[in-house]
């Protein structure tokens, strides 16, 4: 319910001349990087750009994007604090040993299509290879589903050579990751009335609660027509009707507004319920 009230409060509030004064991308990058040099003094930060930092560690060199942090704070401008204390915390794995992938811990996280893209533009800037390291499958022409470990601070993407000295197969993975998803997911809590819904599930789970088809039922949503979702953001998702042509309207337009200014955009567009997938809405 959280991010549901703060997704309205901050679309409300966009032109409210009394919000408190938004940091520039340059003063909140060099607040970021000032909390980053306090919980890791042992590791080397260089700004390299307004929302990009990059660390060096053993030799080792990674990077922080900062605009997902950026886009939550300036929905919320007295969250600064909140927003870099947890993000940074975020950071924590990158700088521990690493150790073996917990496989009762592997889940499905829903991503864009090109989330690929952008981790082959890093695969270049490293001068890797182009295929993106990530383990993946395609769920439809728009999204993709990203194989990673739940740790206690953040989703461990793991690598295709990591995965192979597991003993998951392949074909089964999915399945086997949606089993720990329903495991690990809080509560699933349904917000809102007749024709228009949103659900809760922890705040960073929300976009995989698609791949769960026993929720996707006329019994658990009083809708007209097909079931339609958006998920504009790893942690937001609405539902109504394809035939609740006013409710459509409203989940279209904060579908739009809250992809373009939320945090972990995952996409604009809005998905049917085929019975056995969602597809996009045309």
């Amino acid at each position: 319910m959280k991010n549901w009230i703060k997704l309205l409060i901050g679309l409300m509030t966009l032109g409210c001349t009394t919000q408190p004064k938004i940091l520039s991308e340059r003063e909140f990058t060099i607040t970021y990087l000032d909390s980053l040099m306090q919980a890791y003094p042992s590791v080397k930060f260089e700004i390299v750009n307004y929302l990009t930092i990059v660390s060096t560690k053993n030799g080792k060199e990674g990077k922080h994007y900062l605009d997902n942090a950026y886009k939550e704070y300036k929905l919320d401008t007295k969250s600064l604090g909140e927003v870099i204390k947890r993000y940074v915390a975020v950071s924590a794995d990158l700088y521990k040993e690493k150790k073996a992938i917990q496989t009762e811990n592997i889940i499905p996280i829903i991503k864009p299509i090109d989330y690929l893209d952008e981790l082959r533009l890093i695969c270049k800037e490293k001068g890797e290879a182009k295929e993106p390291w990530i383990v993946y499958e395609k769920y439809n022409d728009e999204l993709i589903v990203v194989f990673g470990e739940d740790t206690k601070n953040s989703i461990a993407y793991f690598t295709q050579e990591d995965f192979a000295k597991l003993n998951i197969n392949k074909d089964t993975l999915l399945e086997y990751s949606i089993k720990n998803l329903r495991r690990i997911l809080p509560n699933i809590e349904k917000i809102g009335e007749k024709n228009m819904y949103g659900l809760t599930a922890g705040g960073y789970l929300e976009a995989s609660l698609i791949l769960l088809p026993k929720l996707w039922t006329k019994e658990n949503f009083d809708i007209l027509g097909d079931i339609v979702v958006s998920i504009p953001n790893k942690d937001l998702i609405f539902i109504t009707g394809t035939e609740n042509t006013t409710e459509l309207s409203k989940v279209r337009e904060i579908t739009e507004n809250s992809y373009k200014m939320g945090n972990g955009p995952v996409s604009p567009y809005l998905f049917k319920w085929n019975g056995i997938f969602f597809e996009r809405l045309k």
